[in-house]
């Protein structure tokens, strides 16, 4: 009896040491950037040359590698210069990945269509090299279709296909920062930029910390890897450095997409008609029958103040 319950009490602590590891350490994240090779707002004074070398500049000085950037193709037919930005990317040591040729919407257009673009940006990806090109494949806008027929043909179509859907975990609508930073800096207004910034990083961590949340609640014996979404946009490109900062003040170690990617826990169907751009832990929330998650009051202020400033 003394033996069993030695036994016991051993099993309870390895368990219990094994969740409080699992809570404890470092957040993996991998950094993924969409739209290449440009998008958003211009900034006076900021080439889109400068955009791409600030964010390998920040991802060399943090050594951070073989960063994903999803290209959408139709841009670099429309501004044949704008090649040269891929070119510095993948010459620096990152990769691509596909984003559709013309950022359509599969809540919009026919499943047919969707193939279409997805598959007419293969060839102009593969034309910077078979090496420099990764089968993962992002969501524009994170919709995954209007109707579960679209959801899951376009699903089946990517299996078919050997393309891996990219999931996004972290997400606090970075893109949201670039417009009102390119108008706060034609005024040369200082004192909102450095607000800018400050708010920038605060949804940043916010973003972070809920997602650790929901990995932890959901998947409590290992957590998840997590993948972050940004934007090539300007002002994404002062910031990654920061952020990169912050987040490892944090406890992040960042991953590669491939590491990310196979994660068991993205296997998961979570039979949600994904309209909105939900990101992935946020499905599996309302999996589980919880309300939908939703930006909090202060966010949302933030928002409204990003839209009516410098104007």
């Amino acid at each position: 009896m003394k033996c069993a319950c030695l036994v016991a009490l051993v099993f309870n602590f390895l368990l219990n040491s094994s969740l409080l590891f699992a809570v404890d350490r470092p957040i993996e994240l991998a950094i993924t950037i969409d739209d290449l090779p440009s998008t958003g707002a211009d900034a006076e004074g900021v080439s889109r040359l400068q955009v791409i070398e600030n964010f390998i500049r920040a991802f060399k000085k943090h050594h951070v590698e073989g960063v994903v950037g999803f290209v959408n193709g139709r841009t670099l037919v429309d501004s044949p210069d704008k090649n040269e930005l891929i070119k510095r990317w993948i010459g620096a040591g990152h990769k691509l990945g596909n984003h559709t040729y013309a950022h359509s919407n599969l809540s919009e257009v026919s499943l047919d269509q969707f193939f279409e673009d997805v598959e007419k940006n293969g060839p102009i990806l593969m034309s910077f090299g078979k090496k420099n090109s990764l089968p993962y494949f992002r969501f524009p806008y994170l919709s995954e279709g209007n109707t579960t027929e679209k959801r899951d043909g376009f699903r089946a179509w990517l299996n078919k296909k050997k393309l891996v859907p990219a999931q996004v975990t972290v997400d606090f609508h970075d893109w949201r920062w670039n417009s009102p930073f390119g108008r706060c800096a034609k005024r040369n207004e200082q004192k909102t930029i450095a607000w800018l910034k400050e708010s920038y990083l605060s949804e940043a961590k916010k973003a972070l910390e809920n997602a650790k949340s929901l990995a932890h609640e959901f998947f409590p014996k290992y957590g998840i890897k997590h993948v972050l979404l940004l934007h090539v946009g300007v002002f994404d490109s002062v910031m990654v450095g920061d952020l990169i900062e912050q987040y490892s003040k944090m406890g992040t170690e960042i991953i590669s997409l491939t590491s990310a990617v196979g994660d068991p826990s993205f296997q998961i169907n979570t039979k949600r008609v994904n309209v909105n751009g939900v990101p992935f832990l946020a499905q599996i929330n309302e999996m589980h029958g919880n309300a939908p998650k939703v930006f909090d009051q202060e966010t949302l202020r933030v928002f409204e103040k990003l839209d009516k400033i410098c104007l």
